[in-house]
């Protein structure tokens, strides 16, 4: 029922899709909001900006729940694990960071392993998995225990845009800016 966004006119704007109302903003900040997203019940959203802050807020009041610090650059993806207990978070710094949603606390830090943005990550369905995707034109696949990178999917020509695992987790889908749509199986990284 409701939709929430980021802008360059640096704001956060709440939407109700049932209706014609115009939005209602929530927060407003110094640099652009690039990177939203709603928990499973919609009572909280995370929110990043280009200059790198990462904030938790109340979807209704946009209140500051947590500030999240530990990027050194835009924040170009945030996303919530399906049991809604920890946010991740993908930078131009080149890293992806899970973070516990009750406290804020840093657990894991994934370095991309290269000069290039994070520009996407989708968690698996059984949250044990995450995707990112990055301008050198590759995907990774990290376990979300360790931190370890298992696989490196390599096959588009340009900066992969998006990411997602199939409902099962057994398949991933990834956009890239070489106008192509790929899937990979998530087990062995093969382009299907």
């Amino acid at each position: 029922k409701q939709l929430v966004s980021g802008s360059d006119d640096q704001t956060l704007k709440l939407w109700n899709v049932n209706t014609a109302d115009p939005p209602r903003t929530l927060r407003r900040y110094d640099s652009a909001t690039t990177a939203v997203a709603f928990n499973a019940d919609g009572k909280r959203i995370a929110v990043g900006t280009d200059d790198g802050e990462l904030e938790l807020c109340d979807s209704k009041s946009g209140q500051v729940l947590l500030k999240l610090t530990g990027h050194e650059d835009s924040i170009t993806t945030v996303l919530f694990d399906p049991t809604g207990q920890y946010i991740a978070s993908g930078s131009a710094d080149d890293t992806l960071v899970v973070w516990d949603a009750d406290d804020g606390e840093e657990l894991l830090r994934m370095e991309q392993g290269n000069e290039y943005d994070v520009t996407t990550a989708a968690f698996s369905p059984d949250g044990k998995r995450i995707v990112t995707g990055d301008g050198e034109n590759e995907l990774k696949i990290w376990d979300t225990d360790t931190g370890e990178e298992l696989e490196t999917l390599v096959g588009h020509a340009a900066t992969v845009t998006s990411a997602a695992f199939s409902p099962n987790g057994r398949q991933i889908v990834s956009a890239s800016w070489d106008r192509t749509l790929r899937i990979w199986d998530a087990a062995t990284g093969k382009q299907l």
